[in-house]
């Protein structure tokens, strides 16, 4: 286990190298993962300033003897619906590849912030799920069944899920989900699985995403972070803008979803309490879409 330890103290002052560069940059150090993230007002200015980063970050692993591979680089332009010019960056004296798609740390998407892959990736380990616990379900107890669950089927639902979880195709996820406690359950096809996952408290993926969003805003209000009303009913602003398309960001949706908490829960100041208050009242409400959520009535 000294390894990953050892690789995080080596690479512990890149940060601080980074920082020398008269550039604005962002750094964000994850597990053994780094980001650097940079703005510019032009494309040009953008273009400069990665190239500058890049060959700094070259740089730095040559110094500190490690080897950058050029060929797994690729860069990503995301857009809505004009297409930019393209912009050419180097690395290691090489143009990285453009590609529409990308990986990051073990979320899938594509230039235009499409979640399809990320969630065809998700029903098909929810689909292998499937088959393991069919197998086990015989040999098992109840309890070790739910455990079983919650590592093979529930991990892969909760990861990032508020970046995914509202997309148009995450119904497959839901459709995969219920599946499972079906089987686990032994659920008639006939019947409806709400009152199950009422019964035996486990989130639908759904809830799932509303519970991690209304958790993420919840931080950022308390971190002063964002603009919310005490003086009217504890409601959270939404920022000015103009296209239809920042209202299908993550942030606005989660603001969207604490504002339609009741006035009791949203006026809780106390973290783990409004966690705990929350996740009751998903319990008891379950709900397959973001808009069933809506129309629930919580006399506000």
């Amino acid at each position: 286990m000294l390894g990953p330890l050892i690789f995080l103290l080596f690479i512990n002052d890149l940060a601080k190298h980074m920082h020398n560069l008269k550039i604005k940059i962002e750094i964000t150090l994850f597990a053994d993962d780094c980001s650097m993230a940079t703005s510019a007002r032009s494309l040009g200015e953008l273009q400069e300033n990665v190239n500058i980063i890049m060959c700094e970050f070259k740089n730095w692993a040559i110094a500190n003897r490690l080897v950058c591979n050029a060929e797994k680089t690729i860069a990503v332009q995301f857009y809505n619906s004009i297409k930019p010019e393209n912009i050419i960056f180097n690395f290691d004296n090489k143009n990285v590849i453009t590609s529409e798609y990308f990986r990051f740390l073990g979320i899938e998407s594509d230039n235009k912030l499409n979640w399809s892959n990320h969630v065809n990736n998700v029903v098909k380990k929810i689909n292998k799920a499937y088959y393991v616990i069919t197998n086990m379900k015989d040999t098992l107890d109840a309890r070790s069944m739910l455990q079983l669950y919650y590592a093979l089927v529930y991990s892969h639902i909760a990861y990032n899920v508020i970046l995914w979880g509202n997309a148009k195709t995450a119904n497959r996820v839901l459709i995969a989900q219920k599946r499972i406690i079906r089987l686990l359950f032994k659920v008639d096809y006939q019947k409806s699985c709400k009152p199950t996952f009422k019964y035996e408290k486990i989130m639908i993926s759904t809830s799932l995403f509303i519970y991690r969003s209304i958790l993420t805003i919840w931080k950022y209000k308390s971190n002063k972070q964002i603009e919310h009303n005490t003086k009217n009913n504890y409601t959270i602003f939404y920022e000015k803008h103009r296209s239809a398309l920042y209202e299908k960001s993550p942030m606005y949706e989660s603001k969207r979803l604490f504002n339609n908490l009741p006035l009791k829960i949203r006026k809780c100041d106390n973290y783990n309490v409004f966690k705990s208050e929350v996740k009751t009242l998903l319990y008891s409400n379950p709900v397959y879409s973001v808009n069933e959520f809506y129309n629930l009535n919580f006399n506000t």
